[in-house]
């Protein structure tokens, strides 16, 4: 049994080898160093003047809303006080109007609190992405005069980098790109 394990290990041995020396390579490949950066993005981001701009935009129309909101909410507030105030036995008809305009009027408030947040929420999203597209670019840029081959954003602590090394952080490479002064 050893004999038979043996005479299999020398034979695949001498294929291999023969295998080996009768099969050319086709191409040469080269292997560059892996190079990789890390840049905090929420840091730059919050630092671009576009960012103050695009606050301001959503703190617009979000007091818009909330002064819209306000006003229907007193309407409610009225109706609500109407209704409970009216009394006596031929005002069933009164007290039919008021509450279906009441209900009318509580459900405009639904529809524009849903509305705002909707608004708000995709200005705030496509405020993100510029942002992002900006600072994405800058990146872009020094990774490649500084022959990165990946770089990451820490400023997301999801699953995030362990470990780096000083020297591979380019977020102040990438705020002076993109013309900021971060100290």
């Amino acid at each position: 049994m050893k004999k038979t394990i043996t005479l299999f290990a020398a034979v695949f041995f001498l294929a291999s080898i023969t295998i080996a020396q009768t099969t050319k390579p086709t191409a040469t490949v080269t292997y560059l160093p892996t190079k990789i950066g890390f840049v905090d993005y929420a840091l730059i981001r919050d630092t671009l003047p576009l960012t103050d701009t695009f606050e301001i935009e959503i703190q617009s129309a979000s007091y818009q809303y909330q002064m819209q909101l306000e006003e229907l909410q007193k309407d409610i507030e009225i109706s609500r006080k109407t209704l409970a105030s009216i009394s006596g036995s031929d005002t069933s008809e009164t007290k039919s109007y008021i509450n279906t305009n009441l209900n009318k009027q509580e459900k405009k408030y639904q529809d524009m609190y849903e509305q705002a947040q909707y608004v708000i929420g995709n200005m705030q999203q496509e405020a993100l992405q510029q942002l992002d597209y900006i600072v994405s670019e800058a990146v872009k840029v020094v990774a490649k005069s500084k022959n990165y081959t990946a770089v990451f954003d820490i400023s997301s602590r999801e699953g995030g980098v362990m470990y780096m090394l000083p020297q591979d952080d380019l977020t102040l490479l990438v705020a002076k790109q993109l013309k900021l002064n971060l100290k």
